[in-house]
């Protein structure tokens, strides 16, 4: 670094004096009987130049064969050449400036300028004016050197998804898998970890025909007493997983991992084993660089994790919660966070577990790659591993139909909600108890009072409900009714026998006769009141009250 200075500078130059860690020397750009040319080592090995005659740097390193690149190191960066410059140029401009107002300030004191005071002032106006240039080229952004690739479709081989866990977990992507406390999705997920790594079946009864590498970062569980009981116990080859715990840092010392930060420090680790297939991440939210609920900050900082899996060719496994109150949505939005989690994935994985009951299911809410209808029943049951260490495992149950949303309605909904003394066969004849209604009304209604598809459809065979349809086509309409209630024609009334309150046959307490065509055409306009509803999707709630209202003219 002193060869800049002490060997390439100061040689060239005249009347060098030496000032404790400051160099003096007479400027080679102007007749100069005084040293006024500094020039002083920086802490990075840059050689600072600066005439207080107000000559440039540029034309002081001409006027002895050098530029200004020459006053840098090699090893110094552009941008830290360019922030160098900056800071240069800003200390010149300071000291025109003090010039300016050192003249000014004799002037407002009474003294006379001399003539070489007036040009020096004049050369520092001058000065400012071109340092300003200066600074403003540096602030200009550079001419990107960056282009988009374009690569014609042709040019690209086409491929089949390679599945882990075919048409659940595929190889080369992100899954997310999300569920509320208690689902067990940690050992769930570990009991997929003891299939790949041993070989087996998957829950749906498929054949893993690869074994591989699996490796392991977690937050919330202990590997001694937690993760390594736990692939004990499902039979996991524990020579092939390989538990993230810490990380070495450039001094050799341990630290903890920080998957926010270190992520880039797998792929070397990734590599010297030979490749993996699967990689668990528990909980994803923790490698979200800012704020998991902004869609920006999550898709920044899981692009990391996407790119790796598919350099790699690994299954990730993201494992989240649910959030609070998310009951009832879309089983693939109520992952917590950004709804960017759930967009990133190619596929998401929903778990969950009844209340006061060892049932538990897991189903696919979303699958951009494959289809996402039905699920697996699981249990969490305990075990014992080397005698004396009590753990837990996951014992897979049958294959479930339905969409994720009914699966897990069918877990989650809780006894509490459902009518005291009442099943759903009885909620269903009481709502058809006033009369037909639109099977998508009916539905409504059932749905609201907590019953689920598949007991709705249960409840309707059981009461062998009528199902009419009308229309053609998009504009057909189909009405449930009770079978011994429907009437044969809109005008008849059910018998005495038949009702929908305490006291049989009709809706009033005292049976009226029609007397005159009054009444009749009284009468012709409720029952039309009744089709007109019957023609539309709307409620029958409304034809109905017009029947109570007007039930004397009956």
């Amino acid at each position: 670094m002193s060869d800049l200075l002490e060997h390439l500078l100061l040689p060239r130059l005249e009347g060098v004096k030496k000032h404790g860690e400051r160099y003096m020397a007479c400027c080679p750009t102007h007749d100069d009987k005084s040293p006024s040319l500094s020039l002083v080592r920086g802490n990075d090995g840059r050689v600072l130049v600066h005439c207080y005659a107000g000559c440039e740097p540029r034309n002081v390193l001409a006027a002895v064969g050098l530029e200004l690149k020459d006053l840098f190191p090699s090893g110094l960066s552009q941008e830290q050449r360019q922030q160098y410059l900056r800071e240069k140029l800003e200390k010149e401009r300071y000291f025109e400036r003090l010039v300016i107002e050192s003249g000014n300030g004799a002037v407002g004191n009474g003294q006379e300028l001399s003539d070489d005071d007036i040009a020096r002032m004049a050369l520092a106006h001058e000065r400012i004016e071109q340092l300003d240039q200066q600074l403003a080229a540096l602030d200009k952004p550079e001419k990107s050197k960056c282009r988009a690739m374009l690569t014609q479709a042709s040019a690209i081989k086409p491929r089949g998804i390679r599945w882990l866990w075919p048409a659940w977990i595929a190889k080369g992507k992100l899954t997310v898998l999300a569920g509320a406390g208690g689902a067990g999705k940690t050992t769930l997920a570990i009991g997929l970890a003891a299939i790949l790594t041993s070989g087996g079946h998957y829950p749906d009864g498929s054949l893993c025909t690869e074994r591989g590498n699996v490796l392991i970062w977690t937050s919330e569980d202990d590997p001694a007493d937690t993760l390594v009981p736990r692939l004990m116990a499902a039979g996991a080859d524990l020579s092939r997983v390989h538990i993230i715990n810490g990380r070495i840092n450039h001094k050799g010392e341990h630290e903890p991992f920080d998957p926010a930060t270190d992520f880039n420090l797998l792929r070397k680790a990734v590599e010297a084993l030979g490749g993996a297939s699967l990689l668990i991440l528990d909980p994803v939210v923790n490698l979200v660089k800012g704020d998991m609920h902004k869609a920006n900050d999550v898709r920044r900082s899981l692009q990391v994790v996407v790119d790796f899996a598919e350099e790699h060719d690994c299954a990730v496994l993201g494992i989240s919660h649910f959030s609070k109150g998310s009951g009832g949505s879309s089983p693939a939005d109520r992952v917590i966070g950004s709804q960017a989690f759930g967009a990133l994935a190619r596929t998401v994985l929903v778990a969950a577990k009844q209340e006061d009951s060892e049932v538990r299911v897991l189903a696919r809410a979303k699958s951009n790659i494959s289809n996402d209808n039905g699920g697996c029943s699981y249990s969490i049951e305990e075990c014992t591993v080397d005698d004396d260490i009590e753990t837990t495992r996951v014992r897979w149950g049958d294959f479930i139909d339905g969409s994720a949303k009914e699966i897990l309605a069918d877990v989650e909904r809780q006894i509490d909600d459902e009518p005291e003394d009442d099943d759903p066969a009885e909620a269903l004849r009481r709502i058809l108890s006033e009369g037909p209604l639109t099977g998508k009304e009916a539905k409504r209604l059932m749905v609201e009072n907590g019953y689920t598809q598949k007991q709705i459809r249960t409840a309707r065979e059981k009461l062998s409900v009528t199902i009419d349809r009308e229309g053609f086509g998009k504009n057909i309409k189909s009405y449930w009714s009770l079978t011994s209630f429907m009437p044969s024609n809109l005008h008849s009334c059910p018998s005495s026998s038949m009702g929908t309150n305490e006291e049989k046959g009709h809706e009033w307490k005292n049976e009226a006769r029609m007397e005159d065509a009054a009444d009749n055409q009284k009468f012709s306009k409720t029952a039309s009141t009744i089709t007109d509803g019957l023609q539309d999707e709307t409620p029958l709630g409304n034809s109905l009250t017009t029947i109570n209202d007007n039930a004397e003219y009956f």
